[in-house]
């Protein structure tokens, strides 16, 4: 029985994929530890895994770019190393005292890589969105489709194993799935958990979708439901909902294009309208446009929903890419990957070139 350790960046859509390769992994009857804080544990323990607790910190980008925000930026930037200061400490009892067989880290996590390899432990490193952006020695589990990759130098140690999908949502949240009772399209909001969205973004879609034939659910994240004032009878707002189940009766998604997200979405074959924060969101949009699996936001959301929702080349795109998904192997990929090398071995020895797409060119 091989012992493993997870050091994931404290994010939703960071913990999210490692979660669905420590359940594989204690399915096998695997040892697993998971650096988290309590935000996490409950998620880690219903996965199996052995919570190693470390200090939390704030993940999220404030909506607006004053001098308030800046500096409120500064401030969540601060704690976050302070935070990982701590965390590493932690780290490094615990490869001291446990030594694991092999280390799973985020690529975000820029103290975890020089730890590990001190400590002589080997590292594998997981990236949850576009590998051609890393700068990480060794093997590295990439967590996205490679068509919504950009060009990748040659590697001989990227192995794409997406999609990791994270577990079900509660079955206490099932009763969204009942609203509303009459069948009508329905938008699902959900911009994400780390960047936040103004009161003006959210009030947006309430004016152009308030009294039409859409039913519209909205994730409103870190702005409070109550700032939104009175909602109009064909819309609800919690500050977190179960995507991924609401996703099975949702028409289209409106979302900011979270590579978890994204998949997902693909994943439910259902159609997106994306409105991007980073960078890294923004790339991803571009991809997903070009590959007709989405449009992105404009000054006229409603006839963009009615227009994806009605796009039969859309449809046959997203049903393409969902077969191709659902095909893909996954967390069982990433345990074999991580097994293999706890057994001595590296990454072309337990993956081979006729798998594609799980390699890079």
């Amino acid at each position: 029985m091989a012992d493993y350790l997870f050091l994931p960046y404290l994010a939703h859509g960071h913990v999210n994929p490692m979660l669905s390769v420590a359940a594989e992994l204690v399915r096998r009857g695997e040892e697993v530890g998971f650096a988290v804080s309590d935000a996490f544990a409950g998620q880690v323990a219903a996965a199996g895994a052995r919570v190693v607790p470390v200090p939390g910190h704030d993940v999220r980008v404030p909506a607006g770019r004053g001098a308030a925000e800046w500096a409120e930026r500064a401030g969540l930037m601060a704690a976050r190393w302070r935070g990982w200061t701590a965390a590493a400490q932690v780290v490094r009892r615990h490869l001291a005292a446990r030594r694991p067989d092999v280390v799973l880290a985020d690529v975000q996590m820029p103290w975890a890589g020089p730890l590990v390899r001190r400590a002589g432990v080997p590292l594998v490193s997981l990236c949850t969105t576009h590998a051609a952006a890393v700068r990480r020695r060794g093997p590295m589990l990439v967590n996205a489709p490679r068509e919504l990759q950009p060009p990748l130098a040659r590697s001989r140690t990227a192995v794409f194993v997406a999609p990791l999908v994270r577990p079900a949502e509660p079955e206490a949240e099932l009763e969204l799935l009942r609203w509303p009772e009459e069948a009508r399209p329905t938008l699902l909001v959900a911009p994400g958990t780390v960047f936040a969205r103004s009161e003006a973004f959210f009030r947006r879609v309430i004016e152009e979708f308030a009294d039409t034939g859409w039913s519209v659910l909205m994730a409103t994240g870190q702005t409070p439901v109550h700032s939104l004032g009175p909602l109009p009878p064909n819309f609800l707002a919690r500050s977190w909902l179960p995507q991924r189940r609401l996703l099975r009766r949702t028409t289209v998604l409106f979302g900011h294009g979270g590579m978890n997200s994204v998949q997902e979405a693909l994943l439910a074959a259902v159609p997106m309208i994306v409105a991007p924060r980073s960078r890294e969101q923004a790339r991803t949009a571009r991809r997903l446009v070009r590959l007709g699996l989405a449009a992105r936001a404009g000054t006229d959301l409603l006839r963009r929903a009615e227009r994806v929702a009605a796009d039969e080349r859309m449809r046959a795109a997203r049903l393409a890419m969902r077969e191709r998904l659902l095909a893909a192997p996954g967390a069982a990929l990433a345990a074999d990957v991580l097994g293999g090398i706890a057994a001595g071995g590296d990454v072309e020895s337990v993956t081979s070139r006729d798998r594609d797409p799980i390699w890079s060119d």
